[in-house]
């Protein structure tokens, strides 16, 4: 469905909007863009003890005109060894699933979600099997790459001055014949997930918590 959002719809995104800055999910920051509040912006921070540690990935969520009744398109930009980039990823959470979304869920659910399938390694429409190292690698080359995207420094500019640093201190530690070695491919394989998830399924249910609430004031009736 394409068009302008409905009234309902642009009540409910200012509000998502501002529960995710009163109380943002762990490792996620997100914010619409300027001129269109059914894009989204996002940087997920690459949790400690996975291949993605110390990587920052950018990408966008599409919300459809009349959300919160239909599900968001999601896309991850920059390049990660787990999804494709600039496509459309098939999520029980996106709009390739319509028939299993549910209204209550929110922007914070929805990429809380997206950062739980990212560490696990199920396979879906848009992912890709690469091994822990070249995730590794990616994270690592991540802050260059998001440094050349328009929005990075304007939506989050925090993270955009991270990456510089990073990027800075890379090209130091290069002119010096530092080495950076990244060790064998097992070192993340060794799976600290339980307890990353666990915090990830807590933050699903908060954001569902807040979610509810939203429905319950903007989700029904006029």
């Amino acid at each position: 469905m394409s068009g302008q959002p409905s009234d309902k719809c642009i009540k409910r995104l200012t509000q998502e909007q501002k529960l995710i800055r009163a109380s943002p999910p762990e490792f996620i920051k997100t914010t619409p863009d300027e001129g269109n509040i059914l894009v989204w912006y996002y940087v997920l921070d690459g949790p400690q003890g996975t291949p993605y540690e110390g990587g920052k990935f950018l990408g966008k969520v599409k919300f459809p005109p009349d959300y919160p009744f239909a599900p968001p398109s999601i896309m991850m930009t920059t390049p990660n060894g787990r999804f494709k980039t600039d496509t459309r990823l098939c999520l029980s959470i996106s709009d390739f699933h319509p028939k299993d979304w549910n209204p209550i869920w929110n922007a914070g659910t929805i990429l809380t979600g997206l950062l739980s399938f990212m560490v696990g390694t199920d396979q879906t429409h848009g992912s890709v099997e690469t091994s822990n190292a070249h995730k590794r690698e990616l994270a690592k080359k991540s802050h260059r790459f998001n440094l050349t995207q328009p929005y990075y420094e304007k939506l989050f500019p925090e993270d955009f001055a991270t990456s510089k640093e990073k990027v800075a201190a890379e090209a130091a530690t290069n002119s010096e014949g530092g080495n950076s070695g990244d060790g064998d491919d097992d070192q993340s394989s060794k799976n600290p997930l339980t307890d990353l998830t666990s915090r990830i399924l807590q933050g699903v249910m908060m954001g569902s918590i807040g979610a509810i609430f939203l429905y319950a004031f903007f989700g029904s009736g006029s």
